[in-house]
């Protein structure tokens, strides 16, 4: 037999033994099958695991063992998604999430200098999100501080427009916020905005 080592001839010799115990000679086949050998040792291994295995007069334990070494090397083993692989892939899809929200974001703040609107992100925050396939994403971009500056007053100055045009809002407070708003235009007259 070409290829083959003292340690792969020994383990032949042990498998092959009538006289020793046949939990050991499946261990000399499962170190001939586990390690690479040449095809010969190989095809040895597994007929002499077929043989246990098909055996009747064999030990059920014997013969399980057999049949189990058999198995496992005779077709590809079957890896079950493990929480690890799970969690990678929830990780994943989170990070394109927010990746895709923040690109998006940045956009819209670009693009009509203000937050975006209510629901803007509704189908990324979806659990039908599907992020793209394979990798991972780049890093998020950076919205320059002033777009966020002029989106953040834009979008103070909508609400305090659409607090003073509520009903709900009380004379006091809409005096406040005229006040406010006077106060930023620079002119420094608290009073002069008018009453609620």
């Amino acid at each position: 037999m070409t290829g083959t080592t003292p340690a792969i001839h020994t383990l032949l010799q042990i498998m092959r033994d009538a006289d020793v115990f046949t939990r050991r000679r499946i261990e000399a086949a499962d170190a001939l099958l586990g390690f690479e050998a040449p095809p010969e040792a190989v095809g040895r291994a597994r007929e002499y695991l077929v043989a246990v295995f098909e055996d009747s007069e064999q030990e059920i334990a014997d013969r399980m063992d057999a049949l189990k070494l058999a198995r496992k090397f005779e077709a590809a083993k079957v890896t079950p998604r493990t929480a690890h692989t799970t969690r990678l892939e929830t990780d994943r899809t989170e990070a394109w999430r927010r990746y895709e929200m923040s690109q998006r974001r940045y956009k819209i703040v670009l693009a009509i200098r203000n937050v975006p609107p209510p629901g803007w992100d509704d189908d990324l925050r979806a659990g039908s999100y599907v992020p793209p396939a394979g990798g991972w994403p780049g890093e998020p971009p950076d919205i320059p501080l002033r777009d966020l500056v002029v989106a953040r007053k834009a979008r103070a100055d909508r609400m305090e427009q659409e607090r003073l045009a509520s009903p709900e809002a009380t004379p006091e407070e809409k005096q406040a916020i005229r006040a406010s708003i006077s106060r930023r235009k620079g002119n420094g007259n608290d009073s002069a905005s008018g009453h609620g």
